[in-house]
């Protein structure tokens, strides 16, 4: 991917991290609570981690920017594609206007939510394939075959009609098994690279890569201050671990 592409993604990270809080902002002054209720978490108050981890999402790619935004390295490339697909997932926050969503609207929603989703798992996996023996030349057409594959699994998948229902709950728990192999063999990639390469650099790159993926994923399902705590951390570790790891492991490229 080039530098032109790269800076293009970054904008989109600026402009759909500063939409994000501009509303959160809003959502925030139009509830009324104090600082201290606010932090506390409280129920209907999601849009808050929403705001963190957008935050934290847009840090990472501007140091991943500054650090690798002349690299040609594929695998920075699908990382660098895959935060940004993680990132546009909290536009979910625009859920919280006013408006009313029929059931195939809602279908529509969560069907755009778990593409973004899985096609941004299946692009760091496919980012760990490139130091087991793909050529670099390959990268444009796992893009493709990602995105392809992706779309086939999500148009194939059906979502119940009726949202809570167990039908339901089974169509999109099949979904999420599919997104958690994705995250598993993403680090098992690099650790297979580990051990072909006979370096612990690729080792420590599939800590972060795990570090990264949980945090994320604990975004999106928290409950409290301390999770929120925890999937912060997590994020931040594993973004460290992944950005200066890979600048190791290329510095003398």
């Amino acid at each position: 991917m080039n530098r032109a592409l790269k800076i293009t993604f970054l904008i989109l990270q600026i402009l759909i991290t500063c939409g994000i809080l501009t509303y959160a902002v809003s959502l925030g002054i139009s509830s009324g609570l104090s600082l201290t209720q606010i932090v506390s978490l409280p129920q209907g108050l999601d849009y808050i981690p929403i705001a963190l981890h957008s935050v934290l999402l847009l840090i990472f790619g501007i140091i991943f920017f500054i650090v690798f935004g002349k690299a040609t390295y594929p695998e920075v490339t699908f990382i660098m594609i895959a935060a940004s697909l993680i990132l546009c997932m909290n536009l979910r926050i625009f859920l919280y206007l006013p408006i009313e969503f029929s059931a195939i609207e809602v279908i529509l929603i969560q069907k755009v939510f778990y593409t973004l989703w899985m096609l941004s798992f299946a692009l760091i996996f496919c980012s760990g394939l490139f130091h087991n023996g793909i050529s670099y030349l390959k990268q444009n057409f796992f893009i493709l075959i990602s995105l392809c594959i992706t779309l086939i699994i999500m148009v194939l998948t059906p979502i119940s009609n009726h949202l809570d229902s167990l039908q339901n709950y089974s169509d999109l728990l099949s979904i999420k098994i599919i997104i958690a192999l994705l995250g598993i063999f993403s680090i098992l990639n690099y650790i297979t690279a580990s051990v072909r390469n006979n370096t612990k650099t690729f080792f420590l790159i599939a800590l972060g890569v795990a570090l990264f993926l949980a945090g994320n994923v604990m975004f999106l399902y928290l409950n409290n201050i301390l999770q929120l705590g925890i999937a912060s951390i997590l994020l931040i570790i594993g973004s460290f671990f992944l950005i200066r790891k890979f600048y190791t492991l290329h510095l003398w490229s």
